[in-house]
């Protein structure tokens, strides 16, 4: 049997993150400028092999993603343990900054094993499976955005005040973003599981601060939506520094993200991370101020990109 070949791509949260994980509303575009690529072949291990490792903490690095993967596949879809499966995996996201590389790579093995056993799975059904491999399978702190994202494709709108639904996502057009780059530091940073830990720790026990906060990011999401719609930039921009502002609140900002953050308000840009730091969104109403603030980055040695939207996915694929 030939090789089969899958892949995904990253996402940048563009509001309303980190409610995601707390039933609230956000918006996220999936590009295709950098991808986690699978090749899976038959000539490796049985899948109760990987099992064993991955339950024994023997894999690591992208192999206990792809492992996760598989395992979270393998309790609701036909897959024998003696099936022999050789993960070939690839990826060119930038570690630990923010942009969900780690869900990349979980979908990219989710699509192949999906085109292995010639099942069909609808974008909400992948990304599910995605997020289930991850907090299920690696008991990793995190909120269903980025594998809804990055499985729907596009600029997208995400509601998760309730169960999943034909009305929890809504595709906008990404013609209506203000000018806007991505800016991160090449240094990977702290996994986003442990980010989340401690905030879902002072959520989970009560405290006001962090609920109250957390009850604003949905917020943010509609009127920066509503903005988008109707034209008016300024308040969009107002929308996403004011997500920023209501992050810091609550969490332990390094040196690093608030250098990221501030190049870019410093030349007249909003700028908020694209998800649990390392990297940020930086969106201007005009290209000059745009462009100086790109000037900014790079003189501080910091990466930027302007990302090329994922296509739109709305039909039932894999």
């Amino acid at each position: 049997m030939a090789l089969i070949r899958a892949h995904a791509h990253p996402r940048i949260g563009v509001l309303g993150n980190p409610s995601d994980g707390y039933g609230g509303r956000v918006l996220s575009l999936s590009f295709t400028d950098f991808e986690a690529s699978v090749e899976l072949g038959e000539e490796g291990p049985t899948a109760a092999e990987l099992f064993d490792r991955l339950e024994r903490g023997v894999a690591v690095g992208l192999e206990r993603l792809t492992s996760a993967a598989t395992r979270r596949f393998a309790r609701s879809h036909p897959l024998p343990e003696s099936t022999r499966l050789e993960f070939t995996t690839a990826t060119n996201i930038p570690r630990q900054v923010g942009l969900s590389g780690s869900s990349a790579v979980m979908l990219a093995a989710l699509r192949a094993l999906a085109r292995r056993t010639e099942l069909v799975l609808s974008p909400p059904e992948l990304a599910l499976l995605a997020w289930e491999a991850e907090t299920v399978e690696l008991g990793i702190a995190a909120g269903p955005q980025d594998r809804v994202a990055q499985a729907h494709g596009g600029l997208l709108e995400m509601d998760f005040s309730m169960p999943w639904g034909p009305d929890s996502f809504r595709h906008h057009d990404p013609a209506l973003l203000p000018p806007f780059f991505i800016a991160w530091d090449p240094r990977p940073g702290t996994p986003s599981g442990e980010v989340h830990d401690t905030v879902r720790e002072r959520y989970d026990s009560g405290e006001a601060l962090v609920i109250e906060t957390m009850s604003e990011f949905p917020r943010f999401t509609t009127e920066g939506i509503s903005a988008l719609e109707r034209g008016d930039l300024a308040s969009f921009l107002g929308c996403m520094n004011a997500n920023f502002d209501a992050r810091a609140k609550i969490w332990d900002l390094s040196e690093r993200d608030l250098e990221l953050i501030s190049i870019g308000r410093e030349a007249g840009c909003a700028t908020k991370f694209t998800g649990s730091g390392g990297a940020v969104i930086c969106a201007a109403t005009d290209l000059p101020n745009l462009e100086r603030a790109e000037a900014a980055y790079s003189a501080r040695a910091f990466p930027t990109l302007r990302p090329t939207t994922a296509p739109s996915i709305t039909e039932i694929k894999t």
